[in-house]
């Protein structure tokens, strides 16, 4: 639950008045100086590509309930991980089912 008192946010606002500010108590920047917001911003959203393991995408994935259900009833906390073991797997065996046409055709 926010604990900004809205009333007197719109009330500054209405007003015209800078925002009050009192040092580090109040937050990590000045919201008047606009370099300084614009600063705290410009470092606060450098995340993404960068930040995540090399050779893991994030991605929207559609999963039956049942797929899902399983892999979570095994690992609540990690069963993103075990889905993607999983699906690695599958492919490696497809890889190499492809390599060696003799193992395709015993499936």
């Amino acid at each position: 639950m926010s604990q900004t008192n809205w009333e007197k946010v719109k009330q500054n606002i209405d007003s015209g008045a800078p925002i009050p500010y009192d040092g580090l108590e109040d937050g990590p920047y000045d919201p008047n100086d606009d370099d300084a917001v614009d600063a705290f911003f410009y470092e606060a959203t450098k995340i993404g590509p960068q930040e995540r393991a090399r050779g893991v995408a994030s991605v929207r994935l559609d999963i039956a309930d049942s797929v899902l259900e399983y892999f979570y009833a095994q690992d609540a906390e990690h069963f993103r991980e075990h889905i993607n073991e999983v699906l690695k797997q599958y492919v490696e065996e497809q890889t190499e089912k492809a390599a060696k046409p003799e193992l395709a055709k015993a499936s």
